[in-house]
């Protein structure tokens, strides 16, 4: 399975994570702080890409070319994407590539909100359908797209963004997933654990890690892991807002 944004697609990580340890320097960055106040992009996940430990999704690299001076679509490449020079422009002032799927899709529905319900998840808020690439699904497990609230995520993931999730509670640390805590409405936060230890992170400086040891650990319900992102533009006037 595909684990968004940390999976270990180690050749593309390594190549980007070498780039940008080159050019910053040549740009006059002479930290990564320095670099993430200037792309305005969170400093752990900075230092994540520059350590080689999380390959660049295409809005930050389209921040990061930006803040650098250099073409996004040398950028892009870096990073491994597939791209070409039709671009749409998202909830955000930096265009992103145009993906276009590859192999058959079909219809996923889209949901409003998960919560723990008396007979496991409940999965609520129907919003219609959305399509996927029939192979990013897994074959008996029931898959969604869930629709992002908040800015907690902000700007990897905002407001009106969808996100595809699988049921399937095996989620290995380091991933994008889908948490339910203390029964209350599920949130979109990146996965940090082991046996005995959970750690849920915003991307968003403003909101604090949360943790939770030994018997809070039955407070926390994982639904799932995080494998696709889709972002709609919003158009008003012919111009481009925010959603």
């Amino acid at each position: 399975m595909k684990y968004l944004a940390r999976q270990k697609d180690t050749s593309r990580i390594q190549a980007f994570s070498k780039w940008l340890r080159a050019i910053a320097p040549l740009k006059g960055f002479e930290s990564q702080r320095q670099l993430a106040i200037a792309s305005k992009v969170n400093e752990a996940t900075i230092s994540r890409i520059w350590n080689e430990a999380q390959l660049p999704d295409e809005l930050t690299v389209a921040k990061l070319a930006k803040t650098l001076g250099v073409e996004m679509l040398d950028a892009l490449k870096k990073a491994g994407y597939t791209v070409s020079t039709d671009f749409t422009t998202a909830s955000s002032p930096l265009p992103l590539p145009k993906v276009t799927p590859q192999g058959k899709t079909i219809m996923v529905p889209i949901i409003g909100s998960v919560k723990a319900g008396p007979n496991g998840i409940s999965f609520q808020e129907p919003l219609g359908t959305h399509e996927v690439v029939e192979s990013a699904l897994i074959v008996g497990v029931q898959s969604y797209w869930l629709q992002v609230r908040g800015d907690s995520m902000s700007p990897y993931l905002l407001p009106g963004d969808l996100v595809l999730f699988h049921e399937c509670p095996d989620v290995p640390s380091g991933s994008l997933a889908i948490i339910i805590i203390d029964g209350e409405e599920g949130t979109v936060k990146w996965l940090k654990r082991d046996d005995n230890y959970i750690r849920l992170e915003a991307e968003n400086p403003y909101y604090p890690p949360r943790e939770f040891r030994d018997k809070e650990l039955l407070n926390v319900k994982i639904v799932g892991p995080v494998t696709e992102i889709s972002r709609k533009p919003a158009r008003r006037n012919g111009g481009i807002i925010r959603p």
